[in-house]
C-alpha cells in the first residue's frame, strides 16, 4: 500500500469516527448533519449505525434523515427496517421510508408500498404510486387488485401508478375499469391509458 493510499485510509477512518461521535453525542442538528455525511460518504460501514439509530432514537427528524440516508446508500440490508417504518404514525417518517424503499428498489417492499395507495393523505398515495414504479412489474398485479375494489381515491391512485409503470400488463388492468361508476376514476384511467398504450 502506497503512502497516499495509507493516508486516504487513515483520513476516511478518522472522518468516520468524528461523524459517529457527532452522531452519538450531538444535538438533533448535529445528528442530522452526521447522518447526511454518512449518506454522502456511501461507506458500507454506515448502514448498521443508521439502522441502530432508527431502533434507538425517537426524534422524528433524526429518524427521517436516517431513513433517507439508508435509501441513498442503497444497502439491501435496510429494506426490512424501512418496511417497518411504514407502520410509524409520523407521516414524515412514512414518506422518508417510502422514498428510501423506492431508491432501494427491493421487491420485498411491494405489498407495503402498494398498500399505501389506500393512505388517507393524497401526498402519500401519490408518493406510493411513484415508488411502486421503481419496485418493478411485480407490483402491477397488486395495484390492479386495488383498482377493482377499493375506495374511489385509492382507485385513482392505482390508475395513476399503472400509468407511470408503462408496462403492457397495465393496459389490460386499466381497460377492465374503463366503465367505473365514479367519473373521477374513469378520468384517471383515461389519463393513464395513453401512457401505457
Amino acid at each position: 500500500m502506497s503512502l497516499n493510499e495509507k493516508w486516504q485510509t487513515f483520513k476516511t477512518a478518522v472522518q468516520r469516527q468524528v461523524g459517529r461521535a457527532s452522531f452519538v453525542l450531538g444535538d438533533e442538528e448535529a445528528q442530522i448533519r452526521a447522518i447526511r455525511q454518512m449518506a454522502q460518504s456511501k461507506d458500507p460501514k454506515n448502514p448498521p449505525v443508521l439502522i441502530n439509530a432508527l431502533e434507538n432514537i425517537h426524534h422524528p427528524t433524526v429518524r427521517t434523515a436516517a431513513a433517507l440516508a439508508l435509501g441513498e446508500i442503497k444497502d439491501p440490508a435496510a429494506t426490512l427496517v424501512l418496511i417497518a417504518l411504514l407502520e410509524e404514525e409520523t407521516e414524515m417518517i412514512q414518506k422518508a421510508a417510502t422514498t428510501a424503499l423506492g431508491n432501494l428498489g427491493d421487491e420485498r417492499a411491494i405489498l407495503m408500498v402498494v398498500s399505501f395507495l389506500r393512505h388517507p393523505t393524497d401526498e402519500l398515495r401519490k408518493l406510493a404510486a411513484e415508488t411502486a414504479v421503481k419496485l418493478g412489474p411485480k407490483a402491477i398485479q397488486w395495484i390492479a387488485e386495488l383498482l377493482k375494489r377499493s375506495a374511489f381515491d385509492t382507485r385513482i391512485a392505482a390508475a395513476y401508478a399503472l400509468g407511470l409503470i408503462r408496462h403492457e400488463k397495465c393496459f389490460a388492468a386499466l381497460e377492465t375499469v374503463l366503465g367505473d361508476a365514479d367519473s373521477a376514476v374513469r378520468h384517471a384511467v383515461a389519463f393513464a391509458l395513453p401512457s401505457v398504450g
